[in-house]
């Protein structure tokens, strides 16, 4: 029989420094799983023609002379790069190592003299062309050779070769850059073989480290069908990957096409990735979001991350901007005051419209002129130090500070407003944060209660909106959304419009529930990030960060 295709003799002089040992178990290794192993070959002077799909054999010379292994060409021509001595250049063709064989298991150079008696041997020169009918018989040799490998070592996969040995759908061992046979020849090219085996192995390593077991994946369609060999499987959290060198509407589709394909033979039903170089177009996302697949990419500091299809609410479109806020974890904890109701009626009123230092300083001066016991003051206590400063306007002054309360002309001092709220919180049987906190739980019962100390608050000049009023809720512990300008800003920017204070509330509690995070710390990490200010606080790991 006459083949099609030109087939050629290379030649490897058992030298480590052309193909090391390791390199070469790892070829022995992967081919007698049935994978094959890009590379390349050098190609003595680049003649003969080397084209695509044409077969390559592989001679040693020196000691233990045989024929060792086989390899398809997939891609035309030679290519010119550094000789492997590293003096000089040489010629180079691409490659698909399918069967590459220990010494032992060769066959010897005398043997191929006797089968192949109108073939010259020795071979001179690596790239030397076979002509027929000797590349025939070779092909017919070399393929009963492995026919017997096969039978003698009970090994069905043995260049990945159909055998009538029972084949099962399994993880198998994974291998250093291990490709499918076809995805070279029917699309990639070699170049896109070796980028997607360079991406596996990348990711590969990335999933050991984070502690996953890894291996490769054969699936056997059927009695006499070739298998399928998935790129990677981890099998610790039973994801099995696609990899493809493009992020191309035609990868994906290819990428999609093949993991419904496996889906079908992983008996553990697994859950299906695909490996991109890079972020495809958002319709491509969604696809594989609508098939259940997830699209990993690399990221620009050597990890990996899933890309989200664009989220189609205004929850899901602020939960998405969350993850510029970081690692919750990690985030700055904002202030609380549990048991210091004083302390947070004038947090919540001097924070307005303000820079935060100016809030801490009044603060400050607050805790030195009432001590320890500031932790724990109520209206009473706070109003008495202002009946100690002789009035709202002297407290402003060795206290608090001259900030108006808005920008409206003759607005109050934020002091006058701080001495208001007291005595309005007071004047309905609110004077510790026990007792709003109680106040608070009453919206569940009807809520009268919560409505007039509510009122109370709001009714003071400048607080209507209840921006400070839901602030002092959460100093105190109580879940809720403080929905100043800079939270405004976040919520706003993350869904391209304006928003209402009300909304902005609503949408960040929503988000707090969908991330399973506290909404105070959401609150307050989105403030943070919309003022340029770190969210997140590295300097004191597993301790409560503070603002």
């Amino acid at each position: 029989m006459t083949s099609k295709t030109k087939s050629f003799f290379v030649l490897w002089n058992g030298s480590d420094d052309t193909m090391p040992r390791d390199e070469r178990k790892s070829l022995i290794d992967a081919t007698a799983n049935g994978l094959v192993e890009p590379g390349s070959w050098s190609f003595g002077r680049g003649y003969g023609d080397p084209e695509r799909g044409d077969r390559v054999y592989l001679l040693r010379t020196g000691n233990d002379r045989g024929l060792i292994g086989s390899a398809t060409i997939v891609e035309d021509g030679v290519y010119e790069d550094h000789h492997w001595s590293g003096e000089g250049v040489a010629y180079y063709v691409e490659l698909l190592w399918d069967v590459m064989l220990d010494d032992e298991d060769r066959i010897p150079t005398d043997v191929l003299d006797v089968a192949l008696p109108e073939h010259h041997f020795p071979v001179l020169g690596s790239g030397t062309r076979i002509k027929e009918p000797s590349a025939s018989d070779l092909a017919e040799l070399w393929e009963q050779h492995l026919s017997d490998l096969s039978r003698r070592t009970g090994n069905p996969w043995m260049g990945g070769r159909p055998t009538t040995a029972e084949r099962r759908s399994g993880p198998i061992p994974l291998q250093r850059s291990h490709v499918r046979h076809y995805d070279v020849t029917g699309f990639a090219g070699g170049s896109a073989a070796r980028a997607e085996a360079e991406a596996v192995e990348r990711l590969a390593e990335f999933l050991r480290h984070s502690g996953s077991e890894l291996s490769g994946y054969r699936m056997v369609p059927g009695p006499g069908l070739a298998p399928l060999l998935a790129d990677l499987y981890d099998r610790t959290n039973n994801v099995l990957y696609e990899a493809k060198a493009s992020s191309s509407r035609e990868a994906v589709r290819m990428a999609l096409g093949q993991l419904m394909d496996y889906r079908r033979f992983v008996i553990e039903d697994p859950e299906l990735a695909v490996l991109l170089p890079d972020r495809p177009s958002a319709d491509l996302v969604e696809l594989l979001a609508e098939h259940r697949v997830r699209c990993v990419v690399p990221t620009s500091s050597g990890t990996f991350e899933d890309v989200e299809p664009a989220p189609s609410t205004d929850e899901g479109r602020l939960v998405a901007a969350c993850r510029n806020l970081g690692d919750p974890a990690h985030w700055f904890r904002p202030l609380r005051y549990r048991d210091g109701l004083a302390l947070a009626i004038i947090d919540s009123i001097q924070s307005t419209g303000a820079h935060y230092t100016s809030v801490r300083n009044v603060l400050d001066r607050y805790r030195a002129v009432r001590g320890e016991a500031a932790a724990t003051d109520g209206t009473e206590k706070l109003l008495e130090t202002f009946d100690a400063a002789g009035g709202a306007d002297q407290w402003a002054t060795t206290i608090g500070n001259r900030k108006p309360a808005s920008t409206r002309a003759g607005a109050s001092l934020k002091a006058t407003v701080i001495e208001q709220v007291a005595r309005a919180l007071t004047a309905v049987g609110v004077r510790t944060a026990e007792d709003l906190r109680d106040a608070v739980a009453d919206r569940g019962d009807g809520g009268e209660r919560y409505a007039r100390v509510k009122n109370a608050w709001t009714s003071v000049e400048a607080q209507s909106s209840g921006i400070t009023w839901n602030y002092a809720l959460m100093l105190i512990g109580i879940p809720g959304v403080k929905a100043d300008r800079m939270v405004l800003k976040f919520v706003s920017d993350a869904l391209g419009r304006t928003v209402t204070a009300t909304e902005a509330a609503a949408l960040v509690s929503g988000a707090a529930s969908s991330m399973g995070v506290d909404v105070i710390d959401l609150d307050h990490a989105m403030w943070r990030f919309a003022s340029g200010r770190l969210v997140e606080n590295f300097t004191e790991p597993g301790e409560p960060n503070r603002a």
